[in-house]
């Protein structure tokens, strides 16, 4: 059931005859994602599931790198050293070790210190390579060397919009499920990992704590520079844009359809920039501008100097994301190209980048929405991953906002007359019709009193069981006679006396 029919079908049972004008027909739509939210908290079992991969690092340590760590002129990076015989390994610098690794670092008196991974990269001075970690907080002494250390992955997290861990899978050869269990079971068990003490393959996870990525409040522009035309394929149209900060990578095996990484975390968008109009005779590109410097405001981006080079390296990059409101049917380019007003991803630039240039000859990835993001929780595995693990999770996620009128909800099909009510009833209320809109909630909900039974409690008896333990209890046949005249003596189960 598309946004469309549905509107229709709601407005139908309204007796709704009149003309509906834009900003009615906008007030309708947010109702019917009212309508989505609303079903999606009184039963999450009600849409479908989906599967969610999680690969999860191992950890590393001096002697499984063959390397030390250092400390730079830089007090926002670490290096790590360069072997000069034996086996070793390098730093990931791909992004999927960016935010999600932690160090611990242990200095000449035997302190132990700890600090987030922001970015892995390289620089070279002068002379060989040197990797290099950015950190979230400064190093106190800039002449600690041969430091050992241990990197670990403390906790993983899922896509912002799972709402819900039903159950998961290690993939390798045992199948093995595992569940989510309350926090304060492992802490009394002492199970929780404390420097690699408690490692091995994951029976369990348990919920910690939220995080959240601030985005920008400030929307970008764009200007229309002469000198440069519009290449294709992208046809030529009406477009607006916005941008959001991300950070971190998901792992390269699971790479979105158009072969681009997720990002670890991702924030709100920022407000949308006005309308630009790209026609023909001449057409020139888009200069998407006026992105904030993260990486400025972060204490990333300072004047270079010697032994700085922290600069552009907070692991913070921009994530520009466009919405197609009109084709332009006269130009050279393909124009069999829908225009659904929904913003998608168009590419990722550095956190220092101010602008970007599109000439049409990248095309937006319509397998990637502008999310919305309020968060994330993270995720603790029991015990700890003494390797590297793909993990398959059963989830659900909150449902996507509709905004088009060919989207559909993805629920269950008997779930369409729970949402047809929940529409009508947030349609009365923009009637002003509070009687109308309580008998629809009392159609959804139901009434014992007035035998009224209700579409809800209907979804909640065949998909709504949210129990995950089977309570404890006597189960058993009592095969003998019973004393009480009315009971058989056969097929009577244990009652308690």
């Amino acid at each position: 059931m598309v946004r469309k029919a549905w509107r229709e079908k709601v407005l139908a049972r309204r007796a709704w005859r009149a003309d509906v004008d834009a900003t009615a027909l906008a007030e309708i739509n947010g109702a019917l994602n009212d309508a989505v939210r609303k079903l999606a908290g009184d039963c999450p079992a009600a849409f479908v599931p989906d599967v969610e991969h999680v690969v999860v690092i191992p950890d590393y340590t001096q002697t499984t790198m063959g390397r030390t760590l250092q400390a730079t002129t830089d007090p926002y990076l670490l290096a790590f050293s360069i072997p000069t015989s034996g086996t070793f390994q390098t730093p990931n610098t791909s992004g999927i070790w960016d935010g999600i690794m932690h160090l611990e670092v242990q200095t000449s008196d035997g302190v132990w210190h700890r600090r987030q991974c922001r970015e892995f990269f390289t620089i070279a001075p002068s002379g060989p390579t040197v990797y290099v970690v950015s950190i979230d907080r400064p190093w106190a002494n800039s002449t600690d060397t041969g430091m050992p250390f241990r990197l670990h992955q403390p906790e993983f997290f899922f896509r912002d919009d799972v709402t819900e861990v039903l159950d998961g899978t290690v993939w390798d050869s045992s199948g093995s499920r595992f569940m989510e269990v309350a926090e304060r079971g492992v802490v009394e068990r002492e199970e929780q990992d404390f420097q690699g003490r408690n490692k091995g393959r994951p029976e369990k996870m348990t919920r910690g704590r939220h995080y959240q990525l601030q985005g920008p409040a400030t929307p970008p522009t764009w200007i229309q520079p002469d000198q440069t035309v519009w290449l294709g394929k992208e046809p030529l149209g009406t477009f607006r844009f916005c941008y959001t900060y991300v950070w971190g990578r998901k792992d390269g095996e699971f790479k979105d359809e158009f072969g681009q990484y997720d990002p670890m975390w991702e924030s709100s968008p920022s407000p949308v920039s006005t309308a630009v109009v790209v026609t023909s005779a001449p057409a020139t590109i888009i200069r998407i501008a006026g992105m904030t410097n993260i990486d400025y405001m972060i204490n990333f981006d300072p004047p270079v100097t010697a032994g700085v080079y922290r600069y552009g390296h907070s692991g913070l990059r921009k994530r520009i994301y466009v919405s197609r409101d009109a084709t332009n049917t006269a130009g050279a380019f393909e124009d069999n190209v829908e225009a659904r007003g929904t913003f998608v991803l168009l590419a990722e630039v550095n956190g220092n980048d101010a602008t970007y240039d599109w000439d049409g000859s990248v095309l937006p990835n319509p397998f990637r929405r502008l999310p919305e993001v309020t968060g994330y929780f993270a995720y603790t595995l029991v015990p700890h991953q003494d390797k590297d693990y793909t993990i398959d999770f059963r989830v659900r996620r909150r449902p996507a906002e509709l905004t088009n009128d060919y989207d559909a909800p993805k629920v269950q099909p008997d779930s369409e007359e729970a949402l047809n009510l929940l529409g009508m009833y947030y349609v009365a209320q923009l009637d002003k019709q509070p009687e109308a809109a309580a008998e629809y909630l009392e159609q959804y909900t139901g009434n014992p009193n007035r035998r009224i039974e209700g579409e809800l409690p209907k979804l909640l008896r065949k998909w709504g069981n949210t129990a995950k333990v089977l309570p404890a209890g006597r189960w058993g046949v009592r095969n003998y006679q019973s004393d009480i005249p009315w009971e058989s003596s056969r097929g009577n189960y244990f009652r308690s006396r």
